[in-house]
């Protein structure tokens, strides 16, 4: 991987005779591979800085008081490209064509903070999700922007703030306020509401790339609890394995070839690596922001936003920002842990690309094209509390990003008032 020009790809692993990872070395092959990875980060670490990317569009995507922005939550993307869904702190979901920016429409609906949005199905990418604070989990056509499917949690009143589909019977899986629920994804049948998982909201759901049966729950109570839906989802016969990362947590993902290792943020600005194979933590990045920090010509990194994983590899990569707007890609590294119950101490590498001069705020989300392999390919798009969507290049780095604002792409609605909070 060129650390200079940046070239990460988003992965979607696939298993291997059950199991996250089949080529399983000898001591030699880790002591080998350890040894390549030093070299590798040594060499990173001696590099200069790399340039910023160009900055090609930023579009405002959102309208209102100027000293409390509409802002951003989440940008998604379907499986053909073709499509890119934004969610507001208006509501509202707004889609774009990720090639050229041009405004497509709303999606309307939601009443309430709109938690998670996604393009789930390959096989249908014109259909999308979306989760929200309103108690609900609506289908989009985004072909005419209309809902076409809902589901909602069965206690009137109550939340959702995150959802995930997959298992091996098409479930859709959602956490609430300390609750885990899972229904049928073609009848909307509730299958399962497991109360006694966590004692907190339940900040994440993720079914495993490869072992689809596998739903993995995160929370404020710090536990993150494997689910095995291929047995009986009943709470009394229920199978779950725990991991505890001992603070609320904000995200976590899988990376590795086999999707064979777990990342997890916490709301404190921390990260940690799960290695799901022993069920252990591999490693823990101490003062997170700080060493990060050290690692790129800017000021100070304030805040983390996700992880990402080139792909092929079992690198990870950590994206974090500063209360300007800039924001970087930080590849970590850390040795074999010595003793299951000792987690390594991760480090990071410089910075590998600089994304700066579009936002003007805190960055709350990117996403990575994964069509990298020439100098004009889109890079990412990012949104941010300043309410502008950004995309970004890597032909024609320059040192000091541009930007224009285009107001004709989508329609400048009325003010109104509205409480500003984080859906995690």
């Amino acid at each position: 991987m060129n650390i200079h020009n940046a070239k990460v790809n988003i992965i979607r692993a696939a298993g291997v005779d059950g199991r996250f990872g089949t080529e399983r070395s000898g001591e030699n092959g880790r002591n080998e591979k350890l040894s390549k990875r030093s070299a590798e980060l040594s060499a990173t670490m001696a590099a200069p800085r790399p340039k910023p990317l160009k900055l090609g569009t930023s579009i405002q995507a959102s309208f209102g008081d100027p000293e409390d922005p509409d802002y951003i939550f989440e940008i998604a993307v379907n499986g053909q490209k073709s499509n890119m869904a934004v969610s507001l702190s208006t509501n509202a979901i707004k889609l774009y064509s990720p090639e050229t920016g041009a405004y497509v429409g709303d999606c309307l609906g939601h009443t309430s903070t709109i938690s998670g949005i996604s393009f789930p199905d390959p096989n249908s990418p014109m259909l999308l999700l979306s989760s929200s604070a309103d108690g609900t989990i609506r289908t989009w056509d985004i072909r005419n922007r209309k809902e076409v499917a809902a589901i909602r949690h069965p206690t009137p009143g109550s939340e959702i703030w995150n959802f995930s589909v997959g298992g091996i019977t098409n479930q859709v899986a959602a956490g609430g306020d300390s609750q885990v629920l899972i229904w049928d994804w073609r009848t909307r049948n509730l299958m399962s509401e497991l109360d006694e998982l966590h004692t907190e909201a339940v900040t994440q759901v993720h079914y495993h790339p490869a072992k689809r049966e596998l739903l993995f729950t995160a929370s404020v109570d710090g536990l993150i609890n494997i689910i095995d839906t291929s047995q009986s989802l009943k709470p009394e016969d229920l199978q779950y394995d725990t991991l505890s990362v001992g603070t609320s947590i904000g995200k976590i993902g899988f990376y590795g070839r086999y999707s064979q290792m777990l990342w997890c943020l916490t709301h404190i600005e921390t990260l940690s690596v799960w290695d799901l194979e022993e069920k252990m933590q591999a490693a823990e990045f101490k003062e997170t922001r700080t060493n990060a920090s050290f690692k790129w010509g800017l000021d100070n990194v304030n805040y983390l936003i996700d992880c990402f994983s080139p792909s092929g590899t079992d690198d990870l990569w950590l994206a974090a920002g500063n209360n300007d707007g800039a924001m970087g890609f930080f590849p970590t590294s850390f040795p074999k842990p010595v003793h299951p119950s000792v987690p390594s101490l991760g480090v990071f590498g410089e910075v590998g690309c600089v994304l700066e001069g579009g936002h003007q705020g805190v960055v709350r989300t990117v996403w990575l094209s994964q069509n990298l392999d020439t100098e004009q390919s889109l890079f990412a798009w990012t949104g941010g509390e300043d309410g502008r969507l950004c995309s970004w290049s890597r032909s024609g780095a320059v040192e000091h990003g541009r930007s224009w604002v285009s107001n004709n792409l989508v329609m400048k609605k009325g003010s109104s008032s509205k409480t500003r909070h984080s859906p995690y």
